[in-house]
């Protein structure tokens, strides 16, 4: 992209409605597209904080980070295995996933 991109969110809205308003969808797809790509990156930290609390054995703290990771990523190349994560826990619950909260991508059986 050429020129610097502001990185305040603000700034990017006005930046996108002008691309918007002058038919430079092309810049405001790439824009998005580098916002999506931050967001993704920066939202590892739950994957990961997910994984340090399970070796710990803070199963419950790994369950809500690996929540939060799901819901900022929903089509990551990670999602599966993160839901993989959580459903496994599921034998160890008693009832339903997670005592009564069901798993959000894997359906329980």
């Amino acid at each position: 992209m050429a020129g610097k991109v502001p990185d305040d969110a603000e700034a990017r809205v006005i930046l996108c409605q002008a691309w918007t308003r002058m038919g430079k969808l092309d810049k405001v797809k790439k824009l998005l597209q580098e916002v999506d790509e931050a967001i993704y990156g920066m939202s590892m930290i739950y994957a990961k904080m997910g994984d340090i609390c399970q070796r710990s054995g803070l199963n419950q703290e790994a369950i809500t980070f690996y929540r939060k990771f799901l819901d900022l990523n929903p089509n990551s190349p990670l999602t599966k295995e993160v839901a993989e994560k959580l459903h496994s826990w599921r034998l160890q619950a008693k009832g339903s996933c997670f005592g009564k909260r069901r798993c959000r991508k894997t359906p329980c059986p």
